[in-house]
């Protein structure tokens, strides 16, 4: 967790930006994720309960959350993320009496158990070096009949060519014979886990949830076009969010938000 705290610390600015002054597709891919999460818990909570923002980032959806009417703890092991989620808060008006911000591990936070009607988990799962123990956390922490989303990275992506796009960048690598990116390099070395349904569902039935929908979404980071021009990328991101609405084929995007329930009888 050293590696995560250090990485989202050095690169908490961009976690800001990303969401107000959106410039690269990825930026409208967090943002797209982030409406897709609020969406999934307004869909199921009513506003006022309380709303655990677990690795909250600069507060994107802790504000969309709490302008829904929703209370939320905002928890990051970040303080500089931290930061940022109070100055967005206060940027835009939110009183303190509908949040509280933590500074914590939330597998290691001191929470009494059954606190919040619901969790929003988003890039979190990926980072936790044990995802059942992660996912008991959360489920302890949700009241009987609550609702948890979450996300993480698809492994079976267009994107990659379903992997075909490994052989590419191997053979890329080997050509060019250059160093990676230092930043991204560590994304990819705290970022260790994939999913797909299957995986999600099954994670999910072995923490005590019953997983009740998902969505896919992000059609980007397309291995080749990438080399030749920004353009393309978003054409393919256009094209295939658009196909993704008659074809089922979102659950073959870039990332997946999955909406869970806690056992009414736990």
């Amino acid at each position: 967790m050293e590696l995560v705290e250090g990485y989202f610390d050095n690169n908490s600015q961009y976690w800001s930006e990303a969401y107000l002054q959106p410039q690269c597709i990825n930026d409208f891919v967090l943002i797209n994720r982030n409406k897709i999460a609020v969406d999934f818990l307004c869909s199921e909570l009513k506003p006022t309960v309380a709303v655990l923002d677990a690795g909250c980032g600069a507060g994107m959806t802790t504000l969309a959350l709490v302008e829904k009417g929703f209370f939320v703890q905002a928890m990051d092991i970040s303080q500089k993320m931290l930061n940022l989620c109070q100055q967005n808060l206060a940027n835009k008006g939110i009183s303190p009496s509908n949040y509280v911000l933590s500074r914590a591990n939330v597998i290691e936070a001191d929470i009494p158990e059954k606190s919040f009607d619901g969790i929003a988990a988003l890039g979190f799962l990926q980072y936790q070096a044990d995802e059942h123990q992660a996912l008991m956390t959360l489920n302890k922490l949700i009241k009987p009949g609550g609702i948890l989303v979450i996300s993480g990275p698809v492994k079976v992506k267009i994107s990659n060519y379903f992997g075909l796009a490994k052989i590419y960048d191997a053979i890329k690598k080997w050509v060019r014979k250059s160093e990676p990116n230092k930043e991204t390099a560590v994304l990819h070395q705290i970022s260790t886990h994939y999913y797909g349904v299957a995986r999600f569902r099954a994670l999910l039935r072995d923490s005590g949830f019953q997983m009740l929908d998902y969505k896919g979404h992000g059609f980007v980071n397309f291995a080749v076009i990438g080399d030749w021009t920004s353009r393309g990328q978003h054409f393919l991101h256009r094209f295939f969010t658009r196909l993704s609405k008659f074809l089922p084929i979102h659950r073959f995007g870039n990332d997946m938000v999955v909406i869970a329930r806690k056992s009414r009888e736990s």
